[in-house]
C-alpha cells in the first residue's frame, strides 16, 4: 500500500452538509427522493464552480454561488455553510498552492468537493457516516515532504515579544534583550508541554515562568493563541501517531519558533520564512495534518 496522507476535513463541511440536509428535508417529503437528490447535486456542483471562480475572494464567491442557485439568490442557511466551507478549503489551499503549485491546488479542490457530494449522497442525514465517508475520500498519497503551515498565532507571540523586548534593547542592549527571548521562548515550551489542552493550566504554567510570576499581558495574550494554534493541529497527530509524535512536533515548532525570533529579529517576514522552513516535516505514512 502507497503510504498515505490523512488530510482533515476542512472546516465548514459540516456547516453545509446540515444546510442542505434541512433544505433538502420538505422536498422529500413533497417531491420524493429523486428531486431530493437533484438538489443535493446541483448543490454541490454549484459550490465547486464558485469556489474555482472566485479563488480567495469572498465576495465573489458569494456572486458565483447566487449565480448557481435556482432565481439568482442561494437559501440564507446553505450560503452561510457554504461560506464556511469555502474559507475552509481555503486555509488548507494556501499552503498546498504555495507548496506544489497552482494545479495541485485546484486537484485538492476538486477532491474535496467530489469527497463532499459522494459523502452527501451516500450518508443521507447519517452525520456519522457522512464524517466518515468524507475523511475516507479525503487520504491523499503522501509526498516526500509536507509543508505544515505554521501554527496560528506565531506571528501574534512574535510581535508580542518584539514590543516588550525593543525597550530593552535600548536600555540593555542586545545580549539582554536576546536573553528574555531565550526565557520566554523556553517558558512557553514548558508551559505548553505542562499544560496540554487545558487553557487555565497553561496560564498558570505560563505565568509560573515569567520574572515575578507574571508574563506580560501582550506576551500572555500572543502566547494563548500560539499555545491555541499549536493545540489545533497536534490533536489530529496524537490521535493517528500517539503521544511521542505530539510531544516532538511540540518541540519541533517550538525550535523553529525560537531559532526564527533569534534569527529574524524584528524583520516580520524573515521570520515567517524561517519558521515555515522549519516546519517541512517529513511525510508519515499517515501524518493527520
Amino acid at each position: 500500500a502507497k503510504p498515505s496522507l490523512q488530510v482533515a476535513a476542512p472546516a465548514g463541511a459540516i456547516d453545509l452538509y446540515k444546510a442542505i440536509g434541512a433544505f433538502v428535508q420538505p422536498i422529500m417529503e413533497t417531491d420524493g427522493h429523486d428531486a431530493a437528490v437533484a438538489v443535493v447535486e446541483s448543490c454541490c456542483e454549484g459550490f465547486r464552480k464558485a469556489v474555482h471562480a472566485a479563488g480567495p475572494d469572498k465576495e465573489e464567491f458569494v456572486k458565483a454561488f447566487n449565480a448557481e442557485a435556482p432565481g439568482g439568490e442561494a437559501d440564507p442557511g446553505i450560503m452561510a455553510g457554504a461560506t464556511a466551507f469555502w474559507a475552509g478549503i481555503g486555509a488548507q489551499v494556501g499552503p498546498i498552492m504555495e507548496s506544489n503549485g497552482q494545479q495541485a491546488a485546484v486537484d485538492y479542490v476538486n477532491k474535496v468537493c467530489d469527497g463532499f457530494k459522494a459523502a452527501c449522497h451516500s450518508a443521507g442525514p447519517d452525520e456519522d457516516a457522512f464524517k466518515a465517508s468524507l475523511a475516507k475520500s479525503l487520504k491523499v498519497p503522501a509526498k516526500p515532504s509536507l509543508q505544515v503551515a505554521a501554527p496560528a498565532g506565531a506571528i501574534d507571540l512574535y510581535k508580542a515579544i518584539g514590543a516588550f523586548v525593543q525597550p530593552i534593547m535600548e536600555t540593555d542592549g542586545h545580549d539582554a534583550a536576546v536573553a528574555v527571548v531565550e526565557s520566554c521562548c523556553e517558558g512557553f515550551r514548558k508551559a505548553v508541554h505542562a499544560a496540554g489542552p487545558d487553557k487555565e493550566e497553561f496560564v498558570k504554567a505560563f505565568n509560573a515562568e515569567a520574572p515575578g510570576g507574571e508574563a506580560d499581558p501582550g506576551i500572555m495574550a500572543g502566547a494563548t493563541a500560539f499555545w491555541a494554534g499549536i493545540g489545533a493541529q497536534v490533536g489530529p497527530i496524537m490521535e493517528s501517531n500517539g503521544q511521542q509524535a505530539a510531544v516532538d512536533y511540540v518541540n519541533k515548532v517550538c525550535d523553529g519558533f525560537k531559532a526564527a525570533c533569534h534569527s529574524a529579529g524584528p524583520d516580520e517576514d524573515a521570520f515567517k520564512a524561517s519558521l515555515a522552513k522549519s516546519l517541512k516535516v517529513p511525510a508519515k505514512p499517515s501524518l493527520q495534518v
